[in-house]
């Protein structure tokens, strides 16, 4: 008996689809490891309040209070916003163009993420979980998923070969 060719890799295909899914796979144990108590706000303060009054000495320590909150609020947009694109990948598989389902699939499934996170954290010490920080991941998530329509607008509309090839259009 011949040995069978390996199967080639398709666009469905388990080792094609793990090759689209891991980046937002490895994101999202990332964020997890993030909401872990080493990385709470408590734990995080006593660095940032060395660095900041260092590089900024003059600011009073309820700005740097305040500073601190807000760049913690940042990098909550900022993880899902690049868990949202890494899911847009993977749903997309490589194929081409925008759809809607595929970015509302990516943004539904960043939102439900960031709800589990903010659940996982009302049982680690010394985090809380908070509505608030959903919706700030949920922005996150959104807007870019809207940057993302917008460069594929853009880029649709600016190359003639794309709107030449119906599958590279965008679908609604």
């Amino acid at each position: 008996m011949s040995p069978s060719a390996p199967e080639p890799i398709t666009a469905f295909s388990d080792a094609s689809r793990w090759s689209y899914w891991w980046p937002a796979v490895f994101w999202a144990a990332c964020i997890a490891a993030f909401s872990s108590n080493w990385l709470s706000s408590s734990h995080t303060f006593g660095l940032f309040i060395r660095v900041a009054s260092f590089l900024l000495p003059h600011l009073p320590l309820e700005e740097l209070e305040n500073l601190h909150a807000v760049l913690r609020k940042l990098a909550h947009f900022s993880v899902y916003f690049i868990l949202s694109l890494l899911l847009f990948r993977a749903i997309r598989r490589g194929r081409s163009g925008w759809h809607r389902r595929w970015s509302l699939a990516a943004l539904l499934l960043a939102m439900a993420y960031a709800g589990t996170d903010e659940l996982h954290q009302l049982f680690t010490i010394s985090r809380t979980g908070s509505l608030r920080d959903v919706g700030i991941d949920t922005l996150g998530a959104l807007a870019a998923q809207f940057l993302l329509w917008r460069a594929m607008v853009r880029r649709t509309r600016s190359n003639p070969e794309l709107k030449a090839h119906p599958q590279d259009r965008l679908h609604s």
